[in-house]
């Protein structure tokens, strides 16, 4: 089941249909997750029929911003069992039918001082779930600095709501392939920042049932996000996946070896050389 998620950043003018029609032509995804769209139901609808997409579900947008969109394709099953104007949370049936995951499609807010509640809502209801489930969208947050390229450094306070769901949550980051950065903020005179906002994240569950889940980075003219694609039978073996720490792990009945064989490994320098030697590698942990 391929998802497609893009802030568009509107719906109304032609260029961005036509953009999004020439990704699902190309991508052929079975969901399709849009914000800022700043469109209504009817034109929601209308899309829905240009895309010939089954189904829509649509959260309106507020005085000419926001609105989030979900279409999806035939034979795909789901439910939606929250919303609101910064995400769209639903079960997904796969089969066989008794099998189900949840799906938290998000648009994070971009105003500081709403982000702390957003997070704490979205820990509530991963917490209340208790089978597998995926999030994806566009966090308006980053979590490591290297998400992250020119600009001030204010965003990395403001990141860290984002960042204590990831750590509270035990959530597995995904991987991605092409450009690093999803988002580019421009000022007069050039660029001013670029930062991977749009992004997916999982549990361990999820990963268990998608061990081969991916996320493509790719291009539309008429944004200044790029769309991503979640795939969970994703077959590129040159993924850019960061290497975090799993809570897993520690709990693996192999791990206290792992620790053990590092820390006994002897090297010549100062302390803080033979600290950084003695590094669990993430190999250890791969194999």
């Amino acid at each position: 089941m391929r998802i497609l998620s893009w802030n568009c950043r509107g719906a109304g003018r032609a260029p961005t249909v036509r953009a999004l029609k020439a990704l699902v032509h190309r991508e052929r995804p079975d969901i399709i997750f849009i914000f800022e769209s700043k469109a209504k139901s009817p034109r929601v609808e209308k899309i829905k029929e240009w895309l010939k997409f089954r189904r829509c579900f649509c959260v309106n947008a507020e005085n000419k911003s926001g609105s989030l969109a979900l279409y999806r394709a035939k034979g795909v099953s789901l439910e939606v069992i929250f919303d609101n104007k910064n995400i769209i949370a639903c079960l997904v049936y796969i089969d066989p039918p008794t099998d189900v995951w949840l799906l938290l499609l998000v648009y994070g807010p971009p105003k500081v001082g709403h982000r702390e509640a957003f997070w704490d809502l979205v820990t509530n209801i991963t917490e209340s779930f208790s089978g597998p489930w995926m999030l994806l969208g566009d966090c308006n947050s980053y979590s490591p600095s290297s998400d992250k390229f020119g600009g001030s450094s204010r965003g990395d306070y403001s990141s860290k709501p984002f960042r204590n769901f990831l750590s509270n949550a035990a959530a597995i980051e995904l991987g991605f392939h092409g450009p690093q950065y999803t988002w580019v903020g421009r000022r007069s005179g050039g660029v001013h920042a670029r930062i991977r906002l749009d992004q997916g994240c999982c549990n361990q569950e999820w990963q268990e049932m998608f061990p081969n889940a991916g996320i493509k980075h790719l291009v539309a003219p008429t944004s200044d996000h790029k769309p991503i694609l979640l795939d969970p039978h994703f077959e590129n073996n040159n993924i850019n996946k960061p290497f975090r720490f799993e809570a897993m792990w520690a709990r693996d009945p192999e791990c206290e070896d792992v620790v053990d064989q590092a820390w006994r490994k002897e090297f010549f320098g100062s302390h803080g050389f033979n600290l950084m030697k003695k590094n669990i590698p993430q190999r250890l942990f791969a194999e």
